[in-house]
């Protein structure tokens, strides 16, 4: 087999049969490669760098559907590692060190107190900021939870009644978005929402108080359970 030696800046290189010297890409190297796959790799960097640089959070909750609708929250500006239980919870702070930690009061096989006194006692992750979830009338829970070192305490209904209004603001800005794009049209499941929708939040044309619509929107949400 016949081999060329070619040398560039630095190296001697020996290629093969068939292989053009000016067909090599190097690193660094953007000519040679398409420009698909010049986005995606661009893509994959941006995404990487914003990983790196957004702050940890370990959430403990062991609620399926709490944890998940509170890591949906979350996840904009943090991310989420989550936990079932307190026990899990300690396992997880103690390898991630975690930027924040929010934890369920009542969970199995370790509570909230527990998980925030081991916390305070590990020096590698004592200073971590805690917030703490309580019942809906859990206001004894709260002072214990702050005398055992929690950063704040939240009534955990607060958290639920936050996403609601959330989440009724953005259906409200959707939906005007929707009708100002007419008559071009959206996809036959969010057409349907958005009929249903109007059935009880008018689509505004002029500046007007806001409060009664965005009270009817939280209704709206409340009764379709989203």
């Amino acid at each position: 087999m016949s081999k060329e030696k070619f040398k560039d800046d630095d190296h001697d290189i020996l290629l093969g049969d068939n292989i053009n010297p000016q067909d090599l890409t190097y690193a660094g190297d953007t000519e040679g490669i398409s420009s698909d796959a010049a986005d995606k790799a661009a893509a994959n960097d941006d995404t990487h760098s914003e990983d790196q640089y957004r702050p940890t959070l370990v959430l403990a909750e062991d609620n399926s559907d709490l944890r998940r609708m509170l890591q949906l929250q979350l996840s904009h500006s943090y991310h989420v590692v989550t936990a079932t239980d307190g026990a899990d919870a300690l396992e997880k702070i103690l390898d991630v060190h975690p930027d924040l930690i929010i934890t369920d009061l009542m969970m199995p096989r370790m509570d909230g107190v527990e998980l925030l006194k081991r916390v305070r006692r590990d020096f590698s992750v004592s200073h971590v900021p805690v917030i703490v979830l309580t019942a809906k009338n859990g206001d004894d829970d709260m002072m214990k939870a702050i005398a055992t070192g929690a950063n704040a305490a939240t009534k955990l209904y607060r958290v639920a009644e936050n996403t609601e209004r959330v989440l009724a603001l953005e259906l409200f800005n959707a939906a005007q978005a929707l009708d100002f794009r007419r008559p071009l049209k959206s996809s036959p499941a969010v057409e349907k929402l958005h009929a249903e929708y109007r059935k009880i939040v008018p689509f505004i044309e002029i500046d007007r108080v806001m409060y009664p619509l965005i009270a009817k929107s939280i209704e709206f949400i409340a009764k379709n359970q989203f």
